[in-house]
C-alpha cells in the first residue's frame, strides 16, 4: 500500500500507476473466481522479496542467549518457542533495536 502524509487531493495526483503484467492478471482471475464463491473472503497480497540480494548477515546468537528455547528458521524468519515467559521477555530486551 502506498502512503504520504499529503492530502487526499494530492494522493490522487502522486498516487503511482496501477500495478499491470502476469501477476496482476492471475490476481484478478483470483479475485473474480473468489467473488463467485458466496461467502466473504477477504484476501491479502505480499510480496517478501525473498530474491533481493543480502548486503549483510546478522548472527542473532552475537546478540542474545538463546540456550533453553526453541529456535526455527526459515532464513529470513525466526520463531522463538518456550514456556518461560521470562526467558523470552530477556530475548526480546536483548534483540530489540539491535540490527543494521
Amino acid at each position: 500500500m502506498w502512503m504520504s502524509a499529503a492530502t487526499s487531493s494530492d494522493l490522487i495526483r502522486q498516487r503511482p500507476p496501477p500495478p499491470s503484467g502476469p501477476s496482476t492478471v492471475l490476481i484478478g482471475t483470483l479475485v473474480s473466481r473468489l467473488s463467485g464463491a458466496g461467502v466473504a473472503i477477504n484476501l491479502f497480497v505480499v510480496s517478501d522479496h525473498g530474491m533481493a540480494p543480502v548486503s549483510e548477515e546478522i548472527y542473532l546468537a552475537d546478540y542474545a542467549d538463546f540456550s533453553g528455547v526453541r529456535v526455527v528458521t526459515t532464513g529470513t524468519d525466526v520463531k522463538i518457542y518456550s514456556t518461560d515467559k521470562a526467558k523470552l521477555d530477556a530475548i526480546y530486551q536483548r534483540l530489540e533495536g539491535q540490527g543494521p
